[in-house]
């Protein structure tokens, strides 16, 4: 599965703080060496925080050995992909900070749809989190549920993955936990009752190990619980949604469980997390991720529930037919499905009709609205009616769900458009638990039909302000805050928690005159001008059999009998309890293979024509054969994977750079601009969310020289908004400023890599002879100090630079005098950037 933007950017956040970690805990172990006591003084985590983040601020967390251990947020907004990037970031924690393929992984989640979403995901060869993992431990990867043993050859020889729910993990006598009961199956981890001091050995390793507790000393022995095994291993733990789920006293629990590493994925993560990296619904938006606008329609003057419900059936109806004409000109297969949520379930309350039972709106569904009854499921806590169903299949009948809380999150079908709330006024379950639900897009990809391409909310007897503000709350709970300006009220104005932003008073002169340049290719009749398409213009021009493998080639697998990527202490206790010897390359190659389909397949995102990837891959594995032998090379497959397509991705770049410089040698490549539809220009009016105005400081006058004359303050991070506040405070050459994206509406330049490149402002000098016309406008690319030279930086940098080519003859016909310069600043010093920029004071 292809990363998206915002996805390859949080996993680039996380391998500049691993290597971080790696090279501060390498110089730990220096230090310990001469040290002991001066080498418990170095916090690791912290320090690799300030290197990697730039930022001060760190809450240290340790385990139940009393270890400083990593412990970092993603903040990820519901829909964002949190499985797939935890899979990612397992493969990364692996790889560079423990040197390993294999071990134990607690993957603990807050609820059972989750639950059941991802032990199915991650057990299916052919779904995509798999492959992820099996590509990272070469196919040596166990899915553990609660109730399955594994053991030390097991963890020893695979990457366990042990799925655990903890939702009631705040119990005062955790010994009733199951995990921490004496249940067997995990003798293997520890010597036997009779070795006492084999165990007085282990307990003094790890002391925190629950034990059965005799007179005295010698009856003091180990419990072969789950909870024992997860200690003694100090897995890497993953906590999906842990902000939801996890009291004080859970979090002890699971910190006590002695882990090397926790990673959080939240959409709001709590005050004191140490957020690492953050990805907004404007990051969703721009990947076509999510379904926006959502339409709120509220039946708030009608007694009657039914035509509530008639209104979400008829909207769905229509959503049908917009759905088969999609299909029928070429388009993915969609079946939209309208969620109700109804007051109450349960056969024993059918009979009471002074509340929605999910039964009566089946049988309105059925009687009155003509529904097959083979279209509807009925999910509650008690009977799932959606157990084994695919509702992404072409043959599921599916098409309206009934429910009343049952589906929460972790529930997800981007199917779900219609949401219909039939609970009465002043509960906000339904609301506050579903509307997550519906705002994913179907394949991750918008269909161009705009009835498919946003969402719809039916409400019944609910207060028009109150609903407008439920949704607003709830999306600020799925991460999504930012956009809650497209919430969209049909039926009241005041409901609408929008308001339209305009040009402000003394900016309405350029109302028609702002537009921004991108790049485009002459079309094939010499008439006009299409989009430049990396997939269309670049990889055509590629020659893919001149990749070069003498890099490849010069992998090292390290000395197979001493060490490399795929040695791991076997745990546990074998023949006589002693611990078992390291496992070297060359001893576990039983358990691995040369699988050049398999290879050539996961070089697929690099050569993308399968024979000549396939070419290249023998070409490679024959030579190490050769070079080392079939065992070695086997045994380190999965690092050679990974190695060259570094490699390769590398040679990809520089020839779609090169590739792109010869397209505008040519003039088959130009940067342009335009006042034709299509071409990027900021509207004079647009849809803003509502909200408090961006503001200095403690100061209460808002921004004066914003392009509009609303800029929502909660629209910025605080990176965004110091930038912002500094753009504002400028002298008279700076004339007006405005932040990319606002209403929606995002400028963006393709460059010889396939991702797209959004920059963070615009901003404007005054024209030098004329007030009525634009000035010079500036493009600006933000970036924090850590991240000055990473590979993502460089990119955009060196993209920047040809936008500011003096070779552009002048960027089009109608504005010849147009002047554009594109610049990246950094946290450190854009001050002074900006102001050398402008010819400002540079601030002291």
């Amino acid at each position: 599965m292809k990363l998206k933007n915002y996805q390859a950017r949080v996993l680039d956040e996380l391998k500049l703080y691993l290597e971080s970690l790696k090279e501060h805990q390498t110089e730990f172990e220096q230090v310990r060496k001469v040290s002991e006591r001066l080498a418990l003084s170095i916090d690791v985590p912290r320090s690799a925080w300030e290197k990697a983040t730039g930022k001060i601020s760190y809450h240290e967390r340790r385990n139940g050995l009393n270890e400083r251990i990593p412990d970092i947020y993603f903040k990820v907004p519901t829909g964002g992909g949190k499985t797939l990037l935890a899979c990612h970031s397992i493969d990364l924690i692996q790889r560079i900070l423990y040197t390993r393929q294999t071990g134990l992984v607690l993957w603990v989640v807050p609820g059972t749809e989750i639950y059941r979403q991802t032990a199915r995901a991650l057990k299916d060869r052919r779904h995509p989190y798999r492959q992820v993992l099996d590509v990272a431990t070469g196919n040596r990867v166990r899915i553990v549920e609660k109730d399955e043993k594994f053991t030390p050859a097991d963890v020893g020889q695979s990457l366990v993955i042990l799925l655990l729910m903890l939702p009631s993990a705040n119990r005062e006598n955790k010994q009733s936990l199951r995990i921490f009961r004496d249940a067997g199956g995990f003798d293997g981890f520890f010597p036997p009752e009779d070795q006492w001091a084999a165990q007085q050995a282990v307990l003094k390793e790890i002391p925190n190990l629950d034990c059965f507790e005799g007179e005295g000393a010698l009856n003091r022995q180990i419990m072969t619980s789950l909870g024992n095994a997860l200690r003694y291993c100090k897995p890497i733990i993953i906590l999906d949604e842990g902000h939801r789920a996890y009291s004080e006293r859970a979090r002890d629990t699971i910190a006590n469980l002695n882990p090397r590493f926790i990673l959080q994925l939240s959409a709001t993560p709590p005050t004191q997390a140490n957020k690492l990296v953050e990805v907004t619904g404007r990051d969703l938006d721009r990947e076509q991720m999510i379904k926006l606008d959502i339409h709120l329609h509220n039946k708030v003057n009608n007694p009657d529930w039914k035509d509530t419900l008639l209104s979400a059936v008829d909207r769905r109806r229509t959503l049908e037919k917009e759905a088969l004409a999609y299909r029928m000109d070429g388009g993915n297969y969609i079946r939209p499905i309208c969620l109700i949520q109804t007051e109450q379930t349960g056969q024993k309350l059918v009979n009471d009709h002074s509340r929605i039972h999910a039964l009566h709106a089946r049988d309105y569904l059925i009687k009155q609205c003509g529904v097959p009854p083979e279209h509807i499921a009925v999910k509650t806590s008690d009977n799932d009616g959606l157990e084994g169903i695919d509702l992404l299949a072409e043959d599921c009948q599916i098409r309206y769900i009934i429910t009343k809380q049952a589906l929460q999150e972790g529930w997800d079908c981007p199917f779900a458009y219609v949401l219909a709330v039939l609970s009465n006024s002043g509960s906000e379950t339904g609301l506050t638990q579903l509307i997550g639900r519906i705002l994913r897009q179907p394949y991750a990809q918008k269909t161009g039909i705009k009835a498919l391409d946003e969402s719809y909310v039916y409400a019944f007897r609910q207060s028009s302000l109150q609903l407008a503000n439920s949704i607003k709350g709830n999306l600020e709970k799925e991460g999504l805050g930012d956009i809650a300006g497209s919430v969209v009220s049909e039926d009241s104005k005041q409901a609408n928690q929008t308001r339209e932003a305009k040009f402000r008073e003394q900016f309405r002169k350029f109302e028609g005159q702002i537009y921004l340049p991108k790049f485009v290719v002459p079309t094939a009749d010499g008439k006009g001008y299409r989009d430049f398409m990396y997939e269309a213009d670049i990889l055509p021009i590629i020659d893919w059999e001149s990749f070069d493998i003498e890099p490849v080639l010069e992998f090292n697998p390290g000395d197979p009998n001493k060490g490399g990527v795929v040695v791991d202490a076997e745990v546990g206790y074998g023949e006589g309890f002693e611990q078992l010897a390291v496992k070297t390359a060359a001893e576990l190659s039983e358990f691995a293979e040369i699988d050049l389909v398999m290879m050539t397949r996961q070089l697929g995102d690099v050569i993308i024509n399968p024979w000549v990837g396939y070419d290249y891959v023998k070409r490679i594995t024959d030579a190490l054969i050769e070079k080392y032998n079939e065992k070695v090379v086997a045994a380190n497959f999965v690092k050679l994977i990974q190695w060259t397509k570094y490699k390769f991705e590398k040679q990809l770049g520089d020839k779609a750079k090169v590739a792109f410089e010869q397209l505008i040698d040519e003039k088959k490549l130009l940067f342009l601009l335009f006042k034709d539809e299509g071409y990027y220009y900021i509207p004079s009016r647009m849809t803003v969310r509502g909200g408090n105005m961006l503001h200095h400081g403690t100061n209460t006058q808002v921004v004066q020289k914003s392009l509009f004359d609303h800029v929502p303050e909660d629209d910025f991070n605080e990176e965004e908004k110091a930038v912002a506040l500094f753009l504002d405070n400028q002298g008279e050459l700076l004339e007006w400023w405005s932040r990319n994206g606002v209403g929606g509406k995002n400028y963006y330049i393709k460059g010889w890599q396939p991702r797209k490149f959004y920059p963070d402002f615009f901003t404007g000098k005054k024209h030098p002879e004329d007030d009525s016309l634009v000035g010079e406008v500036f493009v600006l690319e933000y970036k924090g100090k850590h991240l000055k030279d990473n590979e993502d930086t460089i990119y955009k940098r060196e993209l920047l630079e040809f936008c500011n080519r003096d070779t552009w003859e002048h960027l089009s016909e109608g504005f010849p005098d147009k002047k554009f310069t594109f610049q990246m600043i950094y946290q450190d010093e854009y001050e002074q950037m900006i102001s050398s920029a402008f010819q400002l004071p540079v601030p002291t």
